[in-house]
């Protein structure tokens, strides 16, 4: 499985900088825990330690954690997360540099789309909802030295990716992990479906692909994401 691959520029122009005549501050809320700082041009141009709008065209950094109200969608950024999220003709897209977002999806008609550090992304193309009275879909996106990866702890969530689509149940994540030099590098990245069962698949151009267990660290060569 591969997820689709832009550049890094193309990705923080679609992030950041397409909000296009749309206002930069959208309908969405951020409720911070500690404090939430927006940055634009790497400088901090906002600091709130209470709910605010939410800067559409910023990088967010969180001092405890967030909370993100978007229209069906609800985002919870850990305490350092580095995130940007922009939500547009009912695609919610998230930008994720470090740290992990928990979301809670209570419209199953919502799409969203994952962009990593790296420049790939991976569209979301349908939620099932839990057959119990939680009707939300619960999942998170996590980034750190190794890997990214998208995982389901409530409900289904089916992935469109560049070899077709994937459903992700819960307890089981699509991990895309970097090799030396790193896939925004120049290096090759390989991608996965992580599961609680053991290591399978093959592997291509240095990178591995197929199941992996869920929490497993990929042995590749100096990761970089």
């Amino acid at each position: 499985m591969k997820p689709y691959k832009m550049s890094v520029l193309l990705v923080a122009t679609a992030m950041l900088a397409s909000v296009g005549m749309a206002n930069a501050a959208g309908n969405g809320r951020i409720i911070p825990e500690g404090s939430v700082t927006f940055m634009k041009n790497g400088e901090p141009v906002a600091k709130y330690n209470g709910q605010a709008p939410l800067d559409e065209s910023a990088m967010i950094t969180c001092d405890g954690k967030c909370l993100v109200k978007l229209t069906g969608i609800s985002l919870v950024a850990t305490d350092k997360a580095v995130f940007a999220v922009r939500q547009n003709d009912g695609v919610v897209g998230l930008y994720l540099k470090s740290g992990q977002v928990d979301f809670s999806v209570l419209d199953v008609t919502s799409q969203m789309a994952f962009y990593t550090p790296d420049g790939r992304y991976v569209m979301s193309e349908g939620f099932i909802a839990p057959a119990s009275s939680t009707s939300s879909v619960e999942g998170y996106m996590g980034v750190d030295d190794t890997a990214a990866e998208i995982g389901v702890r409530q409900g289904s969530m089916v992935l469109a990716t560049a070899e077709g689509f994937q459903t992700i149940d819960p307890g089981y994540a699509y991990k895309v992990a970097f090799v030396e030099g790193g896939a925004g590098a120049g290096g090759t990245g390989g991608a996965g479906l992580a599961t609680g069962g053991t290591l399978s698949g093959g592997v291509l151009a240095g990178g591995i692909v197929g199941l992996i267990a869920l929490g497993e660290v990929l042995n590749a060569a100096s990761p970089n994401l």
